[in-house]
């Protein structure tokens, strides 16, 4: 008896031991283990040089076709993927193992009619990485993406606008993107035909949020295509909120950024509104051969011609200016900047823009910012050499006797009012003495513009309280001297 009772247990321990290693779970496991490969979330799966499977998908799905999400094709041509939609509940996960491998039929045709989700979209700038590979490598052209994206803000919602992609014809549609926070990762929230050309975020609700909008275009196909880049973004909070969106600018210093001379910098100085929500501008040049500018607001003028800056607010509204710049550092451009402001005067208030100029460009000299009241010929000079490029050769100054120290310290300054000079010499007058030498003190300062038998003509700030010329005889007695800048040739 007992040897059958042991016999009895073998058997039945033998059994159950056949079944544990050839039944299904174990079988499962077993193939998990040798052909399963996963991409961490971030991973690219190029760095890997294998598809990445998600959660759920067998290995033989993942060689069929990528899962694009839960969402179904219909859902995906009908409107906006929610958060919700997009994760994946906890009984999706349980029953992850019963999901059946799709056909190859099935497959490709998920892969025609469903677009990638946003977990499958990491943004990096305008950068995008994918998280899953779902297409073959080869993204779309960026003209394909919509054209000057605005935002406008309501109640409780955010209105996006845009121009028609120049490549219209080769795309399907658009993903808009959403993130809430300064940090965060983007989130789709809808799907769009190619022929549409605003989208209503009425899921934007929270005051005093900001949230931040771009766009990428996708392309149905064997595989779908996406762009690599996005359009530039635009941000803004509801209406109602504590700060307001900017929907323009205006630039302080615009006379000195029209006008400027090669080889100068000017920093445009931006005036927002009031409790504005961001205070950001993104610039751009018609043409960075003539005018650079960066994201900070500095222009620099590389050559001579013209050119028109563009500023781009947060919201995607822009300001733009026309910026002619003229040849610097010589005698012909601080002539051609004088001669402009002939009839400049106190009576038609026009003297202000020169006084301007020469309070707005950086430290000023001994501190003094000059009154539209005060003597401004030395202003004027100043001003000129500003514009034109020559700060270098003849230097800031509002004072005349003061810039008769400065052309000293240069090695320009020539203690004779009786030589003949040439057009771009500065002439100093001293009022207080009526003959030759005149060599003490400083009353007034011009540029002579032209010499011609004996004759000299000269272009004088604050002549009669306006931009003037003057003609006077070589060697005139109140002529105290003449400063001989190094100008570029």
């Amino acid at each position: 008896m007992e040897r059958v009772r042991f016999t009895c247990r073998t058997i039945v321990m033998f059994a159950l031991m056949a079944l544990v290693f050839t039944g299904p779970g174990f079988t499962r496991t077993r193939a998990a283990e040798q052909d399963q490969e996963t991409v961490s979330e971030g991973q690219s799966p190029e760095s890997t040089g294998k598809e990445a499977v998600t959660e759920g998908q067998s290995p033989e799905s993942a060689e069929k076709g990528p899962v694009t999400g839960e969402q179904s094709p219909e859902s995906v041509e009908k409107g906006p993927v929610s958060e919700e939609n997009n994760r994946s509940s906890d009984d999706t996960k349980e029953n992850a193992e019963t999901v059946q491998s799709p056909t190859a039929e099935k497959s490709l045709k998920s892969d025609r009619e469903n677009v990638r989700t946003a977990k499958s979209i990491k943004l990096s700038g305008k950068t995008l990485t994918f998280m899953q590979k779902v297409e073959t490598g080869r993204f779309l052209s960026s003209d394909t993406l919509p054209d000057k994206l605005k935002l406008k803000a309501g109640r409780k919602k955010n209105m996006l606008t845009w121009k028609k992609s120049k490549a219209l014809s080769n795309i399907s549609g658009f993903i808009v993107l959403r993130k809430s926070t300064a940090t965060g990762s983007y989130k789709q929230i809808a799907i769009l035909p190619a022929s549409r050309k605003y989208y209503t975020d009425k899921t934007a609700a929270k005051k005093n949020q900001q949230y931040t909008y771009c766009i990428v275009s996708y392309k149905k196909g064997d595989t779908i295509q996406i762009t690599d880049e996005t359009t530039d973004w635009v941000s803004g909070v509801i209406t109602g909120s504590r700060k307001v969106n900017v929907y323009s600018v205006k630039i302080s210093n615009l006379s000195k950024v029209k006008n400027m001379s090669m080889g100068t910098s000017v920093k445009m100085e931006m005036v927002f509104p009031k409790k504005a929500v961001s205070t950001s501008m993104r610039w751009c040049s018609s043409d960075t051969n003539i005018v650079t500018v960066n994201n900070k607001g500095l222009v620099y003028a590389k050559s001579v011609g013209n050119a028109v800056i563009t500023g781009r607010t947060a919201t995607g509204y822009t300001v733009a200016v026309k910026v002619k710049v003229i040849e610097g550092g010589t005698a012909q451009a601080l002539l051609k900047v004088m001669s402009s402001w002939l009839n400049y005067s106190e009576s038609n208030r026009k003297h202000r823009k020169i006084i301007d100029i020469y309070n707005s460009y950086g430290n000023l000299p001994v501190g003094y910012k000059v009154k539209y009241s005060d003597a401004w010929c030395d202003t004027c000079v100043s001003a000129a050499a500003i514009i034109s490029g020559n700060v270098a050769q003849i230097g800031r100054e509002c004072g005349v006797t003061r810039h008769v120290e400065l052309f000293k310290k240069k090695k320009i300054w020539i203690e004779n009012g009786s030589i003949i000079p040439k057009p771009g010499y500065l002439i100093v007058y001293n009022w207080g003495k009526s003959r030759q030498p005149n060599n003490s003190g400083g009353s007034h300062i011009g540029v002579v513009y032209s010499v011609k038998k004996r004759w000299i003509t000269t272009l004088e700030g604050n002549y009669g309280d306006k931009v003037k010329m003057r003609r006077i005889p070589v060697g005139w007695g109140f002529i105290r001297g003449y400063a001989k800048p190094k100008y570029r040739k």
